[in-house]
């Protein structure tokens, strides 16, 4: 399967260069990590090889990879740089065993930038079905999409990728604003004796989610993640989407633009200890994603706000949080780091982490190692600013579309969907008071059943939130109105449905009959954050009728944050509806 191994043989001093890629026009070429290229240097049956002090660039693949039955061998103190592919390759997609399957190799003090320049979802170095590897002591920035890659099971099944170790590393400006869904370190799978220990992840810019530090993906289970500093990233210092017994200990976690700790998936066994660590911020959450289970151990940490006092733990107070049984040790205080502006995090000898076991991070253990100009030479490169998006203030809305001209859309809402004959637009054929609403036509043929819709962006996280408006359905229209946070996937609170029927619904209750072409009112009211209680009220004011009042209708577990307030409509042919008078208000907790 592999044919005649080759062992001991040194590749010392070359260079690798100028090499192409070819395929053929017709093939699709998007995949995760760009498995679908090979490599300018290529091995296969390759034991006790050493590849030195080589240079590998302006070629169209990856660098290096030991590919099937390579055991045992070793890249030192090399440069792999302008790609199109990634880096370094370890393993492959498909399991092996026996003499086929790749182990113990070593990427050692290497210096990686500027790759996937082709193809965007490259890594620095991919490990797949590979097991006692070592990454150690390397260089990795300027990619668009994750610096390290470990594992290629997704879920809970059978892995052959463990006892990898992943050290000493300084993996920075991935992303830059091009792909999703990356992380710093990315893992996949069941992966016992893996461990991620005194490496620092920092500037991570995703496209829309996803630009974390430290990434355990689908099923990662048994890692530690040890003395790492994960900071300046846009969505999280650290992200479990859903995995098993992974322990987070001792690590710095700092200014993520929007959660610096983050879980997803609810599961039934617990998905990490996190203990010993350090959470700092002057940005965006403490804590950001799903936490509703209590499926985790918190304890002993130190979590710090600058810019609150008074932060929220998944919309609890401090004391809340620890009543409920977490972080029972840990302190809400400032940790007093030295300069964590200017990226260091040691600690000041008052620090209150180190009476809780905080270790401090030797960060000058991290990265290149050996003759001066070596460890030196990745200053020499010159880049832009990574620029973090800044959360937008608090948005209210007011529009009885009076001032906007018949034929415009709605002021400062995102619309969607429209075509020759779906529109949303202001009219002046009907109003509920003035001369002006807004119309929104559907049409036949569509792509999407969502289609037309429109949306506000907001950011209210706390307070009593009410959005009233006045709506008028004409026969056969459907639709609804939706409140979301920006959660990925998202959640909804208060959901108000409009049936053909002229039934109107909400989170899936009969509240009423609404006769169409009449205008009616409609009024929602809904606790935030702190104040969440998981339930919000709807009063219809049909015309002629006194207010019919509807209390207790549940949101999806979770929702705390009105981030997306929109109007969708779901007819399948020509339908209309009218809105006017919108107004959101948010009164203080």
């Amino acid at each position: 399967e592999i044919g005649l191994p080759v062992s001991h043989l040194v590749f010392r001093g070359l260079s690798f260069q100028h090499a192409d890629w070819q395929y053929p026009r017709t093939t699709s070429l998007d995949g995760q990590a760009a498995v679908f290229l090979d490599a300018l240097v290529t091995a296969d049956g390759a034991r006790h090889c050493r590849f030195e002090d080589l240079e590998i660039a302006h070629g169209g693949s990856y660098g290096l990879w030991f590919r099937r039955g390579c055991k045992d061998n070793s890249v030192a103190r090399t440069r792999i740089h302008d790609l199109g592919g990634g880096g370094v390759r370890l393993g492959e997609s498909d399991t092996r065993s026996g003499e086929a399957l790749s182990e113990r190799n070593e990427v050692d003090n290497c210096w990686l930038h500027h790759l996937g320049q082709v193809f965007a979802g490259a890594c620095g170095v991919l490990v797949q079905r590979s097991s006692g590897n070592r990454i150690t002591h390397n260089e990795i920035s300027d990619l668009y999409y994750t610096g390290i890659s470990v594992g290629w099971s997704w879920g809970y099944q059978p892995s052959t990728a463990r006892d990898n170790l992943i050290a000493h590393n300084h993996v920075h400006h991935l992303g830059w604003g091009v792909l999703s869904d990356m992380g710093g370190i990315y893992t996949l799978g069941i992966s016992p004796g893996t461990q991620v220990v005194n490496n620092s992840f920092h500037d991570i810019l995703s496209y829309s989610y996803g630009g974390w530090g430290m990434y355990t993906d689908e099923g990662s289970s048994g890692i530690l993640f040890e003395n790492n500093l994960s900071y300046n990233t846009k969505t999280g210092g650290f992200h479990q989407h859903y995995g098993r017994d992974n322990i987070i200990r001792n690590n710095v976690l700092a200014f993520a633009a929007e959660g610096q700790l983050q879980r997803t998936r609810n599961e039934d066994h617990n998905s990490f200890t996190f203990e010993r660590n350090i959470v700092y911020t002057d940005r965006g959450e403490l804590l950001s994603g799903n936490w509703s289970n209590d499926r985790f151990v918190l304890d002993r940490n130190v979590y710090w706000h600058a810019a609150e006092p008074d932060p929220e733990f998944f919309g609890h107070s401090w004391d809340e949080w620890q009543a409920k049984g977490h972080d029972r040790n840990s302190r809400l205080a400032d940790p007093l780091l030295v300069d964590p502006k200017q990226g260091n995090f040691g600690l000041r000898a008052e620090s209150p982490a180190l009476a809780l076991g905080f270790h401090p991070i030797d960060a000058s253990t991290i990265g290149l190692y050996g003759e001066p100009a070596w460890v030196a030479a990745p200053q020499s490169l010159s880049r832009p600013a990574m620029v973090f998006p800044t959360p937008a203030p608090p948005r209210l809305l007011s529009d009885d579309f009076e001032t906007s001209a018949v034929g415009d859309q709605p002021r400062g809402a995102v619309v969607s969907g429209e075509t020759e004959k779906a529109r949303i637009r202001v009219t002046d054929e009907t109003a509920a008071g003035g001369q002006h609403s807004l119309k929104v036509t559907d049409a036949a043929g569509l792509s999407h059943s969502w289609d037309p819709h429109f949306y506000w962006r907001l950011n209210h996280r706390r307070g009593l939130a009410t959005v009233r408006f006045d709506l008028r359905f004409e026969p056969g229209a459907k639709l609804y109105h939706e409140w979301r946070d920006t959660r990925n996937p998202y959640r909804a609170g208060p959901s108000l449905h409009i049936l053909p029927d002229g039934q109107i619904q909400a989170s899936g209750r009969k509240l009423l009959q609404a006769p169409p072409s009449q205008w009616f009112g409609v009024s929602i009211t809904c606790p935030l954050g702190r104040q969440a209680t998981g339930h919000y009220t709807v009063e219809v004011r049909l015309a002629g009728q006194p207010p019919q009042r509807f209390e207790g209708l549940p949101c999806a577990e979770g929702f705390r944050s009105l981030e997306w307030l929109g109007f969708v409509s779901e007819s399948t042919d020509e339908r209309v509806f009218y809105l006017d008078n919108l107004d959101l208000s948010v009164a203080a907790p």
